[in-house]
């Protein structure tokens, strides 16, 4: 299970997470951020991010850098299953 939490807008999130998750035959899950434009806040996105890693189970995270500095530490999380993941850099 694949979580995409970049904006599907930017070629990162449409390009390189959804091709790559359809390729491999995984399942897409996307962060609820109805009401966030563009990147929108990084704390808002990376809570929103949470919620789906935690309920969804997923296992590859692809997010930008701002949304993973705003996550909680490791010890702060609570039960999720990541095995990998791949960031986007360079923005902002």
């Amino acid at each position: 299970v694949v979580c995409i939490s970049v904006t599907l807008c930017h070629p990162f999130g449409i390009g390189s997470a959804v091709t790559a998750a359809i390729q491999s035959g995984a399942s897409i899950v996307l962060p609820a951020v109805g009401g966030i434009q563009g990147c929108g806040v990084p704390s808002k996105r990376a809570e929103a991010t949470l919620e789906v890693l935690e309920n969804e189970k997923c296992t590859l995270l692809f997010a930008d850098t701002h949304t993973l500095k705003a996550l909680p530490t490791p010890s702060d999380i609570g039960k999720i299953h990541l095995k990998g993941g791949i960031c986007k850099t360079g923005s902002g």
